[in-house]
């Protein structure tokens, strides 16, 4: 098997059109007294309630065995710590109205607000979490994040290798056709500068930056060319070309996580004998590639393709409570009405936001589910 066909087997072909949504919604737990730290009972004790609930399962603890993750059997939720105790995550199965997404995350939110006051904690819906200059910035004790740290730390820049700790976005997720891939990429890509305008929530003093994710995540070790906006495609070779270019980071042997020296060329990596790596004790290991190393890819564009056959918009921080499922209905319009989007682009160069807004609009409607309404109140 070619790396070419690695890509192809494990991301394009899973892509299947559908009306299916799925979101995942990033957010800062926040500790109201001084000294801000989040200790991590009282996110166990959170988990615990949750697990009172029978439709609920642990599903991955760290290693000095916290829970860390638990999942919703029924309805395929999974509510997790993002990198460290500092981020809630909820990870919402796919439904096909955006009002059942809704739904769930007020009855989650809800629940986890409740259990949060009583120790003077708070939810916070925001990019940055407003305490990421006290709280502690260190990843979760859990083999993958642990390697993640370790690869961002090599950045000499602190405000660079610890942003996992405070950084949220919410990422949409788009069932399609293989057929749809390129052009649905092409038209985020075009659009993603009137998004940063539009939607941008992620403010921090050191950068002055509305969008201080974009800045951080770009200034970090995942990049060049695992991050931001990605290219015009012609095609699906394009595409998956790019994705050949990129990079891969570390693999996994022996149940032990392994950061590469210097970071792999994807279309070059399968060509080298042997590859010079470190463990997390600073111990040299040479290991020679093998196809089942892609599996611990990561890429962080603006859009990703996954490994479940859907397209992940993850360039957004997270929103106001109120605006979050206006981002995410606005995302599922444009991407319902991409091809009106493009020939509007084709025919004019440029769009500005209220015109994105009513051709979003316009998409949503075309779903005939009501979702509109998500644009139609107080859509400037």
């Amino acid at each position: 098997m070619e790396a070419k066909q690695y890509f192809i087997e494990n991301y394009i072909d899973k892509f299947k059109e559908s009306d299916y949504v799925g979101v995942e919604i990033e957010m800062p737990i926040i500790n109201l007294n001084t000294p801000y730290i989040v200790d991590n009972y009282v996110v166990e004790e959170l988990f615990l309630n949750f697990l009172n609930n029978n439709d609920f399962r642990v599903e991955n603890y760290d290693n000095e065995e916290n829970i860390i993750s638990i999942k919703n059997i029924k309805t395929n939720d999974t509510i997790s710590l993002e990198y460290s105790f500092n981020t809630i995550e909820l990870s919402l199965g796919k439904e096909l109205k955006i009002d059942k997404l809704q739904e769930k995350f007020e009855m989650y939110y809800s629940f986890i607000k409740e259990h949060l006051k009583k120790y003077e904690y708070e939810i916070y819906c925001g990019g940055i979490n407003p305490n990421y200059h006290c709280i502690d910035k260190s990843s979760l004790n859990q083999d993958r994040y642990k390697v993640i740290e370790r690869l961002l730390s090599n950045n000499n820049n602190k405000l660079y290798n610890q942003f996992c700790s405070y950084c949220c976005s919410i990422q949409t997720h788009i069932n399609t056709s293989k057929d749809n891939i390129v052009n649905l990429i092409n038209m985020l890509s075009k659009v993603e500068n009137n998004k940063i305008m539009m939607f941008s929530n992620s403010y921090m003093e050191e950068t002055k930056l509305k969008n201080s994710r974009k800045y951080l995540w770009e200034n970090s070790n995942f990049g060049p060319l695992n991050i931001g906006i990605n290219s015009n495609y012609k095609n699906l070779d394009e595409l998956i070309n790019d994705y050949l270019k990129r990079n891969l980071f570390f693999v996994k042997r022996n149940k032990k996580y392994l950061l590469f020296n210097k970071k792999q060329s994807v279309n070059e990596y399968l060509f080298k004998k042997r590859i010079k790596t470190t463990d997390e004790n600073g111990q040299i290991h040479y290991i020679v590639p093998v196809y089942s190393d892609f599996d611990y890819f990561r890429s962080y564009k603006s859009v990703e393709l996954t490994k479940y056959g859907t397209l992940e918009i993850r360039s957004d921080c997270t929103q106001s409570k109120e605006n979050i499922f206006k981002l995410i209905a606005f995302n599922v319009g444009i991407c319902k009405n991409h091809l009106e989007i493009l020939e509007y682009l084709n025919d004019n160069g440029k769009i500005t936001n209220e015109k994105l807004i009513e051709l979003s609009i316009r998409g949503l409607k075309m779903r005939k589910y009501g979702e509109e309404k998500y644009m139609e109140a107080n859509n400037g």
